[in-house]
């Protein structure tokens, strides 16, 4: 009986001591908000701290990971490892994805690549690295040049690795790039056509850089010369005077690539033209918007309306018709301010 009673007089003495401290919080928090020295005298060490912490600056390793804003309140990486103030962008449009797996071997195995069946047994892993390298030894000879690989995730099969990572790794792997050309080398991982890769990655140098090129040169296909240099540098504006296409001969980097290759290549190139005639932005013909659709297995959204303010109506442009208000594109008021001056 004895220990029932004390087992009760202290679970009952529990309650009572917390009401006791619980009260005297209280009744300290009352004092300070009362109080005309105490309460005013919190916050003004408040409002100082606060203050003093606005007022230090940042040195170079503490800055933001988020980046630098510049005028349009856009952020931005660290720019300072970019070698000279770039003018000029290269484009090289990705074609496959590689299985990282086999990164030793990508250079001439196809097994190293997720290739559809029209692109196996044609030496496409070569036509790849012939791509890459012309992209390379072209930013090496244009000193204010961003180099960017274009080209998103696009195959479920090999996992979340873009086309531009691809391109990159098998790049890197090689020592093609040298340590003079990588800090200018960037990627763009959203593109899932041809006008997203021009598209796209005149975003990725505003994104990059904080302006817009001023001259343009994709490499690819020779066969695609038009599709690049009519069809998708009319659909956003850019001035004809600084845009270039580099067209490579298949046939001239694998000897597994024919001539019917060539006629097959030739024959699917004309329907993809024909799509675009109809539709320059690729988002109403069937053809074209269901490829975006496929490509796109990992269902990301592209970001570029954000980093790209100026150009958000191109960006969700769909037509019909080319873009209303050309004359507002940036390249087009540089070019015009270029050649006024």
């Amino acid at each position: 009986n004895t220990l029932t009673m004390r087992s009760t007089s202290t679970s009952s003495s529990t309650p009572s001591r917390r009401l006791l401290w619980i009260h005297k919080l209280k009744s300290v928090i009352v004092s300070i908000f009362s109080s005309r020295v105490v309460f005013p005298l919190l916050l003004f060490i408040w409002f100082l701290v606060i203050t003093l912490a606005k007022s230090v600056p940042r040195s170079q390793n503490q800055k933001s990971l988020r980046g630098e804003k510049d005028s349009k309140g856009v952020t931005f990486a660290d720019q300072s490892t970019i070698t000279l103030k770039p003018s000029t962008l290269i484009i090289v449009a990705g074609h496959a994805v590689m299985r990282l797996s086999k990164l030793k071997t990508a250079e001439k195995s196809d097994d190293g690549w997720y290739l559809l069946p029209y692109q196996r047994n044609i030496g496409f892993p070569s036509i790849i690295c012939s791509h890459i390298k012309t992209g390379i030894e072209l930013a090496k000879k244009v000193k204010d040049s961003l180099l960017i690989f274009s080209g998103g995730q696009t195959r479920k099969d090999v996992g979340p690795l873009s086309e531009a990572a691809s391109y990159y790794f098998l790049a890197n792997e090689k020592n093609w790039i040298d340590s003079k050309t990588v800090p200018n080398v960037f990627l763009e991982e959203f593109a899932r056509d041809s006008f997203e890769n021009l598209l796209f990655s005149i975003c990725r140098f505003r994104e990059i850089v904080g302006y817009y090129p001023q001259s343009i040169s994709v490499i690819g296909f020779d066969f695609k010369s038009q599709r690049f240099s009519e069809y998708h540098r009319k659909a956003l504006g850019f001035p004809e005077g600084n845009f270039s296409y580099i067209g490579l001969q298949s046939t001239k980097q694998t000897s597994l690539f024919t001539a019917e290759n060539q006629r097959r290549a030739l024959t699917g190139e004309s329907s993809a033209l024909m799509a675009f005639t109809k539709d320059l932005y690729g988002c109403n013909d069937p053809q074209l918007r269901d490829k975006r659709m496929l490509r796109n297995p990992f269902r990301r959204t592209v970001p570029y309306s954000l980093a790209c303010p100026e150009i958000k109506e191109l960006l969700e442009w769909c037509g019909p018709g080319l873009f209303h208000n050309m004359d507002s594109l940036p390249w087009n008021i540089q070019h015009k301010d270029s050649v006024s001056n």
